[in-house]
């Protein structure tokens, strides 16, 4: 239900997160970050490109190693 503007009321908690913490987050969970001691560094391509750092099974968030624009 919408309440005010903009705002969106739910029943469960809901982490926003940056595509790539969430693909970092989903390697953590599911996929080759899975029961991982030490680095591990995600790399997303899309509208840009991203990271996300692991560091012995938890997220660094917000980790991006720079900002590259391309035209």
């Amino acid at each position: 239900a919408l309440h005010g503007e903009g705002e969106i009321r739910l029943v469960h908690a809901v982490p926003v997160v940056n595509d790539a913490d969430a693909a970092g987050y989903a390697e953590i969970h599911y996929g080759a970050a899975k029961d991982r001691d030490g680095l591990v560094v995600v790399t997303t391509l899309g509208t840009g490109i991203g990271s996300a750092v692991i560091n012995d099974g938890q997220l660094v968030p917000n980790s991006e190693f720079g900002h590259l624009e391309l035209d």
